[in-house]
């Protein structure tokens, strides 16, 4: 069985902008996708959306390809949904 060893750490100018039906729909599709794939051990795979002022939003992720391919989706996907994305990360999963 896989094991996620990074998350996608992805920072929004805006909290509620996590929300928008259509882009969260979209992202959900992607990570259940990059799930069949094999890319995350686990589903769901994103850690809790803190409370505003945050606007932050992270998946765990077996590889930092993964990982990558997950921001470059929300990246890309973002700018048609009006959303700002103010900084994007990988962080190493401590084994």
């Amino acid at each position: 069985m896989a094991t996620n060893t990074c998350k996608s750490i992805i920072q929004y100018q805006n909290h509620d902008d996590i929300w928008i039906d259509a882009f969260n729909n979209e992202r959900l599709e992607k990570a259940w996708l990059m799930a069949e794939e094999g890319k995350t051990a686990s589903l769901p795979n994103a850690d809790p959306i803190e409370a505003p002022p945050s606007c932050t939003g992270k998946r765990a992720w077996v590889d930092q390809a993964a990982a990558q391919e997950f921001i470059d989706f929300v990246v890309a996907a973002a700018p048609k949904h009006g959303v700002t994305i103010t900084h994007t990360a990988i962080e190493d999963l401590v084994q």
